[in-house]
């Protein structure tokens, strides 16, 4: 039933990679298309996008957003489709667009995926040409440094209380603290995961956002935990190690929720604390960089296709000023006393 107005994923037989087991997707929704037409051609997209590409079901859903709101918001009579939009339609959705503020990063992933629509509709011959521009509407993306490394104080009194975590939820933690993966990556680790190589232990990890493996050192203590635990509990090579309650892949959410009650109920920061996975990332990369790791090293480790991304990470700025202003004053004494010298200098004639 591709013409059905909400598609059911559960009924489709889609590629293991192209899926995030820890956040599944169970439905595309086209009910919000009101325009029958309009609705019709974002459905032949859709099929395309599912049945002949090989992009992540997350990457579609987060298209189809995009189109089934500019086709939502398009202005047209029933009896016309995106098909017949001109040029000078067109332009006022994107000024229209450009006034709601929206991130930079957001209202270019919008027009690209409106571009890649119209592009669809003109290999079908539904147009004889796409009715815009991209080059004049996207703006320049500037990256912005993010500072979210979790202070240490915190970590601190998570690690001090942590055996009063469940066990599953400890171990997890471990991965994002002492490792920096991603709860995605967490979450659908299998028990094969860990292994010796040379003197160093090692962890293959799938990054669902690259569709890529990666492997990486990880401390020898959380690999001997690791493999006590798989041992405890019978974990196959195949078999996820943290599981649902039917064998799959542990919930994001699940383990989002257990860790903000169990911090709330051990009073870290006063049962304050609002835990961010992310942030552990952001340590992570940031510790490596104040032992001196280059940004290429530290780009691979993480799993980034850019240094840009990876800069992001990184919160260098605040330590280095750090830095240089005790090295500055351990030499030269207090800011006041310099000031007064150089005021003495000048009245000497220095």
């Amino acid at each position: 039933r591709w013409d059905a107005p909400v598609w059911y994923m559960e009924r489709f037989h889609i590629q293991p990679e192209r899926l995030n087991p820890s956040s599944p997707i169970k439905q595309l929704s086209f009910l919000e298309v009101i325009n029958k037409k309009n609705r019709k051609l974002l459905q032949q997209y859709f099929r395309y996008g599912i049945g002949i590409t090989n992009l992540s079901l997350g990457n579609l859903r987060s298209e189809l957003q995009y189109v089934r709101n500019f086709l939502k918001e398009i202005d047209q009579p029933e009896n016309e489709s995106v098909c017949t939009l001109t040029p000078t339609q067109m332009d006022i959705y994107f000024k229209d667009l450009q006034a709601k503020e929206l991130q930079i990063g957001s209202y270019n992933k919008t027009i690209m995926a409106i571009l890649h629509f119209f592009q669809f509709l003109l290999v079908r011959r539904c147009i004889e040409r796409i009715p815009f521009s991209e080059e004049v509407y996207l703006k320049k993306e500037v990256y912005v440094h993010h500072n979210r490394s979790v202070a240490p104080n915190i970590v601190q009194e998570i690690l001090t209380k942590l055996y009063l975590f469940p066990e599953e939820i400890r171990l997890m933690y471990l991965h994002l603290w002492a490792v920096g993966l991603r709860i995605s990556e967490v979450c659908t680790l299998k028990g094969n995961a860990y292994y010796i190589q040379g003197q160093g232990a090692w962890i293959q990890v799938y990054q669902i956002k690259m569709r890529t493996y990666k492997r990486i050192p990880i401390p020898a203590a959380l690999y001997q935990l690791m493999k006590v635990y798989i041992r405890k509990h019978h974990i196959q090579a195949d078999d996820y190690v943290f599981q649902n309650q039917k064998g799959g892949a542990y919930s994001y959410n699940t383990f989002r929720l257990r860790l903000l009650k169990y911090c709330a109920e051990n009073h870290i920061q006063n049962g304050e604390y609002l835990f961010k996975s992310h942030d552990y990332r952001h340590t992570i990369a940031t510790s490596l960089y104040d032992a001196g790791v280059p940004i290429q090293s530290i780009r691979e480790y993480l799993g980034h296709a850019y240094e840009e991304m990876t800069l992001q990470y990184i919160d260098y700025m605040p330590k280095k000023i750090e830095k240089a202003n005790t090295a500055y004053f351990s030499k030269h004494g207090s800011l006041a006393a310099e000031l007064l010298k150089k005021e003495g200098d000048k009245d000497n004639g220095k």
